[in-house]
């Protein structure tokens, strides 16, 4: 455990793609059906203003930009 999780208890949970590969971008959902993230990639997440990386956005959905022209599974 490094020293910037050892206050925070981190839960594991375990997510699934809905989209057929290969794809621009793909919402990843929980075992409830809850959107937790959608990754994308650079050139689709630019048309959303977003940058390359990992961010939660306003609507507690993390948004995953990976700097690719396809994303695979």
């Amino acid at each position: 455990m490094n020293k910037n999780t050892k206050s925070k208890k981190l839960k594991v949970i375990k997510v699934k793609p809905t989209g057929e590969y290969p794809c621009q971008w793909d919402d990843l959902i929980d075992s409830k059906n809850n959107v937790i993230a959608t990754i994308y990639t650079l050139k689709e997440g630019k048309k959303d203003n977003l940058k390359s990386g990992v961010e939660k956005g306003t609507d507690g959905i993390y948004d995953i930009v990976v700097n690719s022209k396809e994303i695979y599974c």
